[in-house]
């Protein structure tokens, strides 16, 4: 048996803070500044704990910088469901959108949450509010990922079982429904 004959993978149209699940992928700067979207909307719904957190990271354990592409995790255990934030650096001052950016993005990711050994996470859609990114890379990076952690040997072992990519726009869900169910096994 294989990884994604034992998580169950979905597309879903709403908010990605109010997912019940075990860790949310949070992207943000390689400076670790909360500015965009999705970091300035995690600082907001955690409050100082999450924003605090992600500085005493940035200042003490990197360095001020996370390598574009990376992930590294704060816990969110005192705040209640999500346990844990990973965090990835999807933005630098100046870089493309392409495939190869989005599959180590997501693979990063994936692996903080399988050394996290959580059961369930919830992903962004990826540069969604940006024109830079073609959505059609982004679908083709989820699949390829998920069919490449999938062939790896002794995948069953991995921990994440409820996997969601989260969208407030519902036309992004929906191509990235009929993707999944066309390119993902079962």
């Amino acid at each position: 048996m294989a990884w994604l004959d034992l998580c169950e993978v979905s597309a879903l149209e709403g908010d990605l803070f109010a997912q019940p699940v075990d860790a949310i992928v949070v992207p943000v700067e390689c400076s670790l500044s909360l500015t965009h979207t999705l970091g300035s909307e995690g600082a907001r719904r955690f409050g100082g704990n999450f924003r605090d957190q992600v500085h005493r990271l940035r200042d003490d354990g990197l360095g001020g910088h996370l390598a574009l592409g990376n992930s590294t995790s704060i816990p969110l255990s005192a705040l209640g469901h999500p346990a844990h934030a990973v965090l990835v650096a999807w933005w630098a001052e100046a870089n493309d959108y392409n495939l190869t950016h989005i599959e180590k993005c997501l693979t990063t990711s994936l692996r903080e949450a399988f050394r996290l050994r959580v059961s369930s996470m919830a992903f962004p859609l990826f540069g969604t509010s940006s024109n830079e990114l073609r959505r059609e890379d982004l679908y083709t990076a989820i699949t390829s990922v998920l069919n490449a952690f999938n062939t790896l040997k002794n995948s069953d072992s991995f921990s994440v079982r409820d996997l969601r990519f989260v969208c407030r726009k519902g036309e992004y869900i929906r191509q990235l429904s009929h993707r999944l169910a066309m390119d993902l096994p079962g």
